[in-house]
Formats: structure tokens, C-alpha cells, sequence
């Protein structure tokens, strides 16, 4: 009760304990994450004596990227780098690389028992760019909650991660408040598990673009509360990268992920590795990648949402119409004053200049339509559906979708999968590679390691052939596009 009593005087513009004025009081300056973060927990009554720990992102390839050869239309590769990788000893092969973060090369001092260390991650322009907790027993609700004040203050951090921690639903409540006010776009909880699950809230951010849920011990029931989400919603529009790798999800959860891939057009990156998955889940994400037939409700769905669309179309029309004749009103209000000033020479040069101006009221009527229909639909923009006309297909008297071609990347590894799975992937590719259109790419990346599927068969090769080639093609697209 003392810590949330402490928190509401931040709100307060009467109370001079704020976390500027306490910057200020101690003479540190409030950009610098280190200081700011550890002196405003102990402000305001945290358990936990709270550590910052600098860290430096590696980002040096952006250097080599300057040498591309840009003359030739290519980007060449690194020698240097590749030199470099010969050279190394096995054992510094077998090693991941660790391209995300160095460790500082100061030595701090040493971490009581009670401290909780914070890893702050900064870019190559020290700026920061994400919050790191790892390996927490608890995270206390007061943290996240400073943090969240702290956050709008930061407009290069992008990131927050909480892995292989202990927390609760309000650590994920705090996280989504973190997101409305700041410019966080990807959140990971990988290894964290909430007992609540209620990470669906986390799909109601309309800011959010990435979120990664990797062994968080998800079930089918947390599965379908997700793809719910994920279906033809405004909060769902932006999220383009999902993780759900290592869970238990099984046939259930993948029908349910499949029913929201038939109206998500915004995901890109969809990660079910290491599930429980077998060929009727995958059947059902396969089947929705290529043409399937629209059911009843879809139409009827689609038909309201076109109905909801001209509504507001219409209304803000009208607004617009009423505001632009008001001011015109006003306009010719005035020239009548000024007008009736002036004295009348003869009847037929009032009975002509009546004339020309009923003929300039209609020429001024006109203009104020097409104005107003032009604002509408620079507001509103035009009408964006999955079922639209250039996506359908009707034959026999009925009406089919010619597939989900905004999935990209596509993991389906150490699942339960067989042969069956490969043959249904390679009718996908098949059928993509016939309807691809530039702006729309497809599958380009599909993993299916660690599954009962025969290595020597021709579909395998198939496949592996075909990825290559729209991978080769889309990169060529790419840099095409940034030459340009």
C-alpha cells in the first residue's frame, strides 16, 4: 500500500516528487538510464535495491554496409569477414555468435543478494534501444511501473524483455500500459510463464509489432484466446511477428491459428516449432495458404464490413459538405454587403448578373461536392478487405479466396508431421508460385526439421528448390527497390 500511494504522487502536479525533480536533486542527469532508473525505485519504496547494467549492441556490420557496391547494382560480400570466420579454431566455430550485445568492459562492483539487475542494451548511436530482465525470481510490479514513466522519456527504446522470470498478470498489465505510452514495439516473454495467461491483452496494442511467448506453457484454450485476436480486428493490424515455439499447443490451437490466418493479412512470421502438432494442424495452416472456398458468414461479414465502411464514408462526406458551404455562405454574405452598396445602373444588367451568379453558385456547389468527396476518401482511404474483388474467385456458384500470400516465414519443426505434410506444402507452393504478384511474395521461408519425414524424396527436393527461388527472386526485387 505504501509503494501505490508513492506511485499516485507522481501523477500529481502538486507533489515536487517527481522523477524530473528528483533528477534534479541530485544533480544527475535525466537521460542517463543507469541512474535514473536505481534512484527512482529507491524513491519510492521498492523491496528490491535495483542495479543497471550497460550493455552495448554490436552493430558493425552498418560499416561494411557503406561499401556496397552500389555502381554495379549489387551488394558484394565482406572478405574481411569471411577471413575471418576461416580462421577461427573449431571450438570458436561451434560457438553461437553473440552479434546482439557485448558485455562492457568496465567491472562493476559486486551485487548484494537483495539487488536486481537490469540490462539496459544501447544502439551504435547511445541511444537506448531495449530493457533486458533475465533470470529474475521476482519482478517486482513497482519496477515496471517506473519504468513505464520512465519510458516516454526514451524515444529510441523499442524493445522490453523479461526471460525466464517469475511473473505474474499484472507484470503483463504493466507491459501494455508500457506500450501505450512509449514507442516499445516488440515485447518477449520467453520462458516466463503467467499462470493468468492473459496475454491476449497484449494483442489489443496497437503499437505492438513483434511478440515472442516461447515456453510460456501455452494450451490450446490460450491458443484460441490468441488467434481470436489475431482474426479481422484493428488491434491485430500491425503485429507482423509471432512466437509461439515451445509450447503445448496441438491440432486444436493450429485450427484455431488457421480460422485467423483466413481474414490476418498484416503477420509475416508465424513460429510453432516444438509443439504437438501433427498432419491434420498443419493441414489446416496449409490449406488456408492456398485457394479455400468462403463460407456463408464470411460473405455476409464481408458485405457489413463494406456497408460499415460507406457509413463512415458518408458521414464524414456530410461533415465535410456542411463545413465547406458554411464558410462559403459567409463569403457571399459578405460581398452582398459590399454589392448593396453600390447602386443598380439598369434592370437588365441586374437581371445578367443574376444569371451569372446562379450559374456560379451551381459551378461553386459542384466544387464543393467533389472537395468534400475528395477529403472523405483521403481520410478513410480506399477499402481494404481480404475478400476483395482481386483476391476472390467464383466458379460453380461459389466463392473462394485465392489464399493467405502475406505469410512469409513459416516454422513448423520438431512437430508430430509426416509425409502427408509435404505433400499438402508442395500443392502451397505450387498454387502461390501461379497467383504471385510483386507486392505480394508468399512462403519464403518454411522449416520442418525434426519431423518423420523422409530426407530422399523428391517433394523434399522439390520444396528446398522452390524456396530457394522466391527467396533469390524477392532479394533481387529488394535491392532493385533500394537502388531505385
Amino acid at each position: 500500500m505504501k509503494s501505490e500511494k508513492s506511485l499516485r504522487s507522481i501523477r500529481s502536479t502538486r507533489s515536487s516528487r517527481t522523477l524530473k525533480g528528483v533528477a534534479e536533486l541530485y544533480r544527475t542527469d535525466f537521460i542517463d538510464f543507469e541512474n535514473v532508473l536505481p534512484m527512482a525505485c529507491a524513491k519510492f519504496d521498492c523491496d528490491y535495491s535495483i542495479f543497471v547494467k550497460k550493455n552495448q549492441r554490436n552493430d558493425e556490420y552498418l560499416r561494411y554496409l557503406k561499401f556496397a557496391d552500389v555502381a554495379k547494382k549489387r551488394i558484394s560480400l565482406m572478405p574481411s569477414l569471411a577471413k575471418k570466420d576461416s580462421a577461427a579454431t573449431p571450438q570458436e566455430q561451434t560457438q553461437p555468435p553473440n552479434d546482439d550485445v557485448s558485455e562492457p568492459t568496465t567491472v562493476t562492483s559486486s551485487i548484494l543478494v537483495n539487488t536486481l539487475t537490469v540490462n539496459s542494451i544501447y544502439d551504435s548511436y547511445n541511444s537506448l534501444s531495449e530493457i533486458r530482465l533475465e533470470r529474475l525470481k521476482v519482478v517486482p510490479r513497482v519496477l515496471l511501473q517506473i519504468i513505464g514513466f520512465l519510458a516516454p522519456y526514451y524515444k529510441n527504446i523499442t524493445k522490453i524483455s523479461i526471460a525466464n522470470c517469475r511473473i505474474d498478470g499484472l507484470s503483463v498489465y504493466e507491459l501494455s500500459k508500457i506500450v501505450k505510452v512509449s514507442t516499445v514495439t516488440q515485447i518477449c516473454l520467453d520462458g516466463s510463464p503467467v499462470a493468468e495467461a492473459n496475454y491476449a491483452i497484449l494483442l489489443d496494442l496497437e503499437n505492438l509489432r513483434q511478440l515472442s511467448l516461447s515456453r510460456c506453457e501455452i494450451d490450446d484454450n490460450v491458443c484460441e484466446q490468441l488467434a481470436l485476436k489475431l482474426g479481422l480486428s484493428r488491434s491485430a493490424e500491425h503485429l507482423s511477428f509471432l512466437n509461439l515455439s515451445s509450447n503445448r499447443i496441438t491440432d486444436t490451437g493450429a485450427r484455431s491459428i488457421a480460422d485467423s490466418l483466413r481474414t490476418n493479412r498484416y503477420l509475416r512470421y508465424l513460429n510453432l516449432a516444438d509443439n504437438r502438432i501433427t498432419d491434420d494442424g498443419a493441414y489446416c495452416i496449409f490449406n488456408v495458404l492456398k485457394e479455400f472456398p468462403l463460407t456463408s458468414d464470411e460473405i455476409v461479414a464481408k458485405r457489413q464490413r463494406y456497408f460499415k465502411y460507406l457509413k463512415e464514408r458518408q458521414a464524414l462526406y456530410f461533415k465535410y459538405l456542411n463545413d465547406t458551404s458554411i464558410e462559403e455562405s459567409k463569403k457571399q454574405a459578405s460581398k452582398r454587403k459590399k454589392t448593396s452598396l453600390t447602386s443598380v445602373r439598369s434592370k437588365s444588367s441586374s437581371a445578367r448578373k443574376e444569371k451569372d451568379t446562379r450559374h456560379f453558385a451551381t459551378l461553386m456547389i459542384n466544387d464543393e461536392i467533389i472537395r468534400a468527396e475528395m477529403l472523405a476518401k483521403q481520410v478513410l482511404g480506399p477499402f481494404i478487405d481480404p475478400f476483395q474483388p482481386d483476391c476472390i474467385r467464383c466458379k460453380n456458384e461459389h466463392t473462394f479466396c485465392l489464399g493467405n500470400m502475406v505469410l512469409c516465414y513459416l516454422n513448423m519443426s520438431y512437430n508430430n508431421l509426416s509425409y502427408l505434410s509435404i505433400k499438402t506444402l508442395c500443392e502451397v507452393l505450387t498454387h502461390q508460385k501461379n497467383i504471385r504478384k510483386p507486392p505480394q511474395t508468399g512462403l519464403i521461408k518454411v522449416v520442418i526439421d525434426g519431423n518423420n519425414i523422409p530426407i530422399r524424396c523428391p517433394e523434399f527436393f522439390y520444396i528446398s528448390e522452390m524456396l530457394s527461388k522466391i527467396y533469390q527472386e524477392t532479394m533481387r526485387l529488394k535491392r532493385q527497390s533500394i537502388i531505385r
